[in-house]
Formats: structure tokens, C-alpha cells, sequence
């Protein structure tokens, strides 16, 4: 006999999808003091920067491949359960973490030649790669590592500005390790007279925070004295203004009077 069974009651689910990527970080950031030393080929570190940026052009072409056929799949398969989906987001990213790998490198080689040497202290090196580090991997030390010029360029960053502003107000009450800071980021000290000359990256930190720089124990009286001269002078502008502000809105209130 020819059976023909009855059709299973109990719906088939349909098939969960999951296609999760995310490429790992890149640390282009050691921190610490840089006392040591990196030697380097300036024409090999080009020469893989090259390479690199060939094999980033030949994966961006799959990239969009892979999108389309993504897009048409779901189009096409709209019943499907994704569970998951975050691979397109994570190749893009890999795209741009190699692209900032080739423009680091190409960095690094530059920083040898202009030393023109095959070797280059680790604080330049650190001076020049702060820019890729998160807030979170900065620290005073390597701040005592940027002149004032690259200190500047730095903080032109707001989320920097921010991290450098926590570190200073969160420092702990250690007025030795502060002053040992301090003294690392550049002042003269006149060995007659005693008299401290602020230095060019001081004067910057004064300049961009002086209500903590002038309460800030270790920093010498010097600098804390000009900041402190700094804040009162905002503030008798600010006080300034508001007595101005003030006499106009009572001469609204009582023109008469």
C-alpha cells in the first residue's frame, strides 16, 4: 500500500544566524619613562608600509563583495533569524586599523631619518605616538616626554585635555613625586639666587590649568604663584562683568530712581 503520512504538526524554526567579527587592538603605544633605545631601517619600515597599504587596497574590493552578497542575502532570505550580525562593521575596521598601521610606520620611518641615525630614544618615539594612545594608557610620565609644541598639538584634543585634566586632580598627596614630575618637564634654577625659571611645557599646563596647577603640592611656588595670579585675574573679569550686567538690570528696574 501506498502510505501517505500526515504532515507534522509542529512548525520548523528557521535557522539562526550569527556572523560576529571584530579585529583585536593594536597597541601603537608603549608609555612609561622611554629610557631605552629602538633601532630601525627607515627604507624596510617604508617598504612594509607599502606592502601593507597594496594588501589594505586588495581587501577593501572584497570588503564590498562581501557586502553585496550580505544585502542580497537578507533581501532574499528576509525569513531568516540573525542572531548576530557584526562582521561588515568589524571588517571595516580592520580596513582602517591596517590603513593606521601604514601611516604609523611610515611615522616610525621618518622619526629615524630625522634623527639620521639607525637608533632613536624611546621617549622621542613615545613623543610621537602619544596621538594613537587612548586617553586611558597616558600618564604623567609621558606627558613629561612631549615638548611644548607636541603637548599642544595633543591636547587639541578634547578627550586628552580631559585625561590630562583627571591626572592632575586626582594626583595623590606625594608633593616629592610631583616636584620630581614638575622639575622632568623643564625649569632653570639660578644656583646664586635660587631663582626658578619656568619652562616653555610649564608654562603651557599653567596656561590650560591654572586653578589646579596653583593648588597642585610639589609644583614649584614660582609656577603656583603665576597661576594662582592667572585664576584671580579670570576672576575679577568674571566679577567685572557681573557688576556691570547688574547696574544695567537695576537701571532697567528703577530708571527713575
Amino acid at each position: 500500500m501506498i502510505l501517505d503520512p500526515m504532515p507534522e504538526s509542529t512548525p520548523v524554526a528557521p535557522p539562526a544566524v550569527s556572523a560576529v567579527f571584530s579585529p583585536r587592538n593594536r597597541p601603537r603605544f608603549a608609555g612609561g619613562p622611554g629610557t631605552g633605545t629602538t633601532s630601525a631601517d627607515p627604507g624596510k619600515l617604508r617598504g612594509f608600509a607599502t606592502v601593507s597599504r597594496t594588501a589594505t587596497n586588495t581587501l577593501n574590493s572584497h570588503f564590498s563583495s562581501v557586502k553585496n552578497a550580505w544585502s542580497a542575502f537578507t533581501a532574499s532570505c528576509s525569513w531568516v533569524n540573525i542572531e548576530a550580525e557584526s562582521f561588515l562593521a568589524g571588517f571595516e575596521r580592520l580596513l582602517a586599523a591596517n590603513a593606521a598601521d601604514a601611516d604609523w610606520i611610515e611615522q616610525v620611518a621618518t622619526a629615524f631619518e630625522t634623527a639620521g641615525a639607525g637608533a632613536v630614544a624611546d621617549s622621542m618615539l613615545n613623543a610621537l605616538f602619544i596621538q594613537y594612545a587612548a586617553p586611558n594608557q597616558v600618564g604623567l610620565n609621558d606627558i613629561a616626554g612631549l615638548n611644548a609644541a607636541q603637548l599642544t598639538t595633543w591636547l587639541a584634543v578634547p578627550t586628552n585635555k580631559a585625561r590630562l585634566q583627571g591626572l592632575l586632580q586626582n594626583q595623590e598627596y606625594n608633593p616629592a613625586v610631583t616636584a620630581a614630575w614638575w622639575t622632568s618637564l623643564g625649569h632653570t634654577v639660578d644656583a646664586g639666587t635660587g631663582k626658578v625659571t619656568i619652562g616653555e611645557t610649564q608654562e603651557l599646563l599653567i596656561n590650560t590649568f591654572p586653578a589646579i596647577i596653583g593648588n597642585l603640592q610639589g609644583v614649584s611656588y614660582t609656577a603656583r604663584n603665576q597661576a594662582n595670579r592667572l585664576v584671580l585675574t579670570q576672576m575679577l573679569k568674571e566679577f567685572d562683568v557681573y557688576v556691570r550686567e547688574t547696574a544695567k538690570e537695576l537701571a532697567r528696574l528703577h530708571p527713575h530712581g
